[in-house]
Parts: structure tokens; sequence; C-alpha cells
């Protein structure tokens, strides 16, 4: 999903990046220079035409546009393309109205920029409407629009009837992550019902997805309603909203007949997954209200939310469960293929550590950075868990990350009347643990271990330190209290 939400974010900025550079440039008397400094006035954006302007009345008006690059004034890229190719209406222009038969980009890339918790570069770029120009004219266009709006006459706020998007990419930086979406089509067309239809495809991992949509809007309520498909892959959704608050309900769902043609390292053959889910949102939160993940015989129903406060993402989630047999997960399996993965991997593995930058965060400061601006509340109920022919009872894992990480876990088993294990993990990798177990049965624990010196029930408690910045260091600076009391010895 979050794909197909930067090909719609594309799709609207690319539009209105068009919408305000088409003005100027049906002035022939226009030079490149004049025309890059309208778009920066209007937009406070920088474009710049690299290449020539042809204007063509050959059947028809067709303005053709090649090499344009468009920034933003800190020199962020929006997006290139190698060709843009105008089609106008020409009864429009005599009414000194705007309104494009299509639009075509060849070959564009866009840019996704993102540091940290902060806005993207698209949402910065149209964020602050730097010039007054552009306010006063959003102002009247705004105004224009509302009267069309609660009219019956057809509205098209993008003024565009069709826009072809040809062989992009999308490239996202988010950080340290980067992502990149390749072999983009997309097709835009708008109807006479205050609808417009976006379909088209693109790569993803080892998947060529398709996807269509609906766009339909009355006032200021809308809709987007479609599906994304591949060979393996089902995805339908229903998102109503209001144009003006962003707030709404959206209904997910989700089929992946094959989850492992999402992986490189096919770790996960055959594997079904369904995703149901019932969503809320405004602009700084999503609310799930009811959603369902299922996986053979394990089901998960799941309800929290994320919000966005200031500069913090506030998530909270609980799943429950009445069975998670680890043994459908075909987890011995996976983890023979991971050891051939890991053996054919070893070469790289060492080559890797020797250019390693000193400086790079791993392991437990990755986790820590990564998670920097989030405050984490979860916790998991599974009524019975099976791991081979082991049988874990009324598990309850928690986990809370605020400025540390906090590990709350709870289950017996057939051997165990109860445990209770806490533990603390600080960001400088510190880390204690308070463990209690209660009348552990010997003589279970014999049959699986062909024991025979040791009889009787036993409880544990073990309250112990150390820390985690790896394994020498761990067990060089372990150190704590073990206490044992043995019954019917």
């Amino acid at each position: 999903m979050r794909a197909l939400f930067y090909v719609f974010l594309s799709i609207i900025g690319i539009s209105l990046s068009v919408i305000i550079l088409i003005p100027s440039l049906f002035d022939v008397n226009n030079y490149k220079e004049k025309i890059e400094s309208i778009v920066f006035n209007k937009t406070g954006n920088i474009l710049k035409i690299n290449g020539d302007i042809n204007l063509s009345f050959f059947s028809g008006i067709r303005l053709v546009v090649r090499d344009i690059t468009y920034k933003t004034q800190s020199d962020k890229n929006l997006f290139t393309s190698k060709e843009l190719i105008i089609v106008p209406q020409i009864l429009p222009m005599f009414k000194k109205e705007l309104v494009f038969d299509s639009i075509k980009l060849f070959k564009p890339v866009i840019f996704i920029q993102k540091e940290g918790n902060k806005k993207t570069n698209w949402e910065k770029a149209f964020d602050s409407e730097k010039s007054s120009n552009l306010k006063t004219e959003n102002k009247i266009r705004s105004k224009k629009n509302q009267s069309l709006l609660y009219s019956k006459k057809k509205f098209n706020p993008l003024n565009i009837e069709f826009l072809d998007i040809q062989d992009a990419k999308i490239l996202i930086n988010n950080k340290k992550k980067k992502d990149e979406f390749n072999n983009i089509n997309i097709n835009l067309k708008f109807t006479d019902k205050n609808k417009y239809i976006i379909e088209g495809a693109f790569d993803f991992k080892n998947e060529k997805l398709n996807f269509k949509y609906d766009f339909t809007y009355l006032n200021a309520d809308a809709s987007l309603n479609g599906h994304l498909k591949s060979k393996n892959i089902i995805i339908k959704n229903q998102t109503n909203f209001n144009l003006n608050t962003i707030n709404g309900t959206s209904k997910i769902n989700a089929s992946l007949e094959n989850i492992d043609s999402l992986f490189e390292n096919h770790l996960y053959p055959n594997e079904v997954v369904g995703i149901i889910a019932n969503i809320e949102f405004t602009k700084s939160s999503v609310f799930f209200k009811q959603a369902k993940i299922s996986h053979k015989k394990n089901f998960i129903d799941l309800t929290g939310n994320f919000k966005r406060v200031n500069n913090e993402i506030l998530l909270n989630l609980k799943a429950n469960s009445p069975l998670i047999n680890l043994n459908s997960l075909n987890l011995i399996n996976r983890s023979k293929t991971k050891k051939k993965l890991e053996t054919t991997k070893e070469a790289l593995k060492s080559k890797a550590n020797e250019n390693l930058n000193k400086n790079s965060k791993y392991g437990l400061d990755y986790f820590f950075d990564a998670l920097k601006y989030y405050e984490i509340n979860t916790e998991l109920l599974i009524n019975e868990l099976i791991h081979d022919d082991n049988s874990y009872k009324d598990v309850n894992f928690k986990l809370r990350k605020k400025n540390e990480i906090d590990i709350d876990i709870n289950f017996y088993n057939n051997f165990i009347n109860k445990i209770k294990l806490k533990s603390k993990i600080k960001n400088d990798k510190y880390s204690s643990v308070i463990m209690e177990v209660f009348n552990l049965e010997i003589d279970e624990i014999k049959k699986m271990n062909k024991l025979s010196l040791l009889s009787g029930n036993i409880d544990l408690f073990l309250e112990a330190n150390s820390i985690l910045s790896s394994r020498q260091e761990f067990f060089k600076k372990l150190n704590g209290n073990l206490k044992i009391n043995t019954k019917d010895a």
C-alpha cells in the first residue's frame, strides 16, 4: 500500500506542477528564462528547461517540452522528464480557461525524499505557498470550485481530461532506507460524472502489480475504490473521506497467495496470508477498528492506533489469537534453506565486515535509531502457542518503548506452572532481566533430555544484568543472583 500511496502522491504533484506551468507556455513570445521565472514566482520552486520548446498546430495544438527538471529552493529534486507533450482544448481558451485533452510524460523520474520524522520533499514544496500570487489564485480558484461543487455541473479540479505517464521511475529516499519502483505506467481519465479513473502498473520486488481505481467526489465528500493485483497478490479497498478535513474510513481485503514472491531469500514457499481491516483515519492518526490476519489455521485479531503528536509517533497495538501453531509456518524447512543461504553468503559477510564504518549503527543501535521518534505500547495475547511437541498456554507478551525498551512475558506449559519474565534494555545497551519460574517439574524435563540424576519440582528466581554490545562482552559483564527452591527432592 505504501507504493500505491507514492504513486497517487506523484500523480497529484505532477498534475499541479503542469497546471501551473502551462499558462506561461502558450505565449510563444516567452523565453525559457521567463517561463522559469513565472513558475518560480507562482510556486516558489525551480523549473529548469534544458531542452527545446516546440509548438505544433498540426492536427491541433501540441506543445512539446524536452528535458525538464523541477526542484525545491533547497535543491531537492521533485521530478525530471525527458519529454512532456500537452494537447489543450481550443474552446475553453477563448474563455480564458485552460482545460487539457491530454498530457503525456515520457520517462519521468520522480524523487520522494524524507529525513527522519519530517515531511517529504513534495509536501514541503506545496506546503508553504510561498508567493502571494499563488495564495490569491488559490483563493479565487477555491471560491469558483466551491460554487461548482455545490452545483450539478461537471467539475474537473485538475483541468485534465487525460494524463498518460509512461515508463516512469520513483526513487524513494527515507533517511537510510532507499526504495525504487520501475516501469511505472499510469493513465488518469476524467469522465462526465465527477469521476477520475486511474489505472496502470508498476514493478515491485518480483511482482508486476496492476491497479485500477475510481476516484469520485460530491461536494467535499470523496471516495476511492479499486484494487491492486498481481499473480500472487490481490488487494481490494474502499475508502471514503472528506476533501477538506481528510478524515475518513477505509475497508481493506487482501490475499497474498504466495508471500515468498515478495522476498529475495525465498524462505516462505507457498505461504498464503489473508488480511481484512476496517480503518478510520485523520490527517495525523490511523485507527485500526477491526483487523484480522489469517494464515492456515492461525488467526490474529488486531486493534490499535497510530498517532502523530508534534514530532513523535505514538503506536498502540493489541493482538489476540486463540491459537498460533509455529509448526505450520514451515520454520524447520525454512531454517534449512536459511543455512544454505548463510553458507553461500559467508564470504560476502566477511568482506562486508572488513569495510564496516565504525560510526555505522547495527543491532540495538540501529533499533533505537530507527525508532527514535516512536513511543510504542504493544500487547500480544495467545491462548495456546504450539512449537514442536510443546504447548504454551495463556501467553502474554508486552513490549513498550519510550526512552528504553521494556519487555514482559508470562505463560505456562505442561511442566511449568508459571513463568514470569521482565526485561529492560536501555539505549546504552545496559540490560536487566528478572525471571521467576514456579513449580518446574524435573520429571517432565527428564523425558525430553533423558536425564536421570534429578527428580522433583523446583522454583527458580533469577535476577541478572549485563551489556548487550557483543556476546563476549555480555558474558564478561554478566552478574546477578540465582535462587533455587527444591520440592519433593
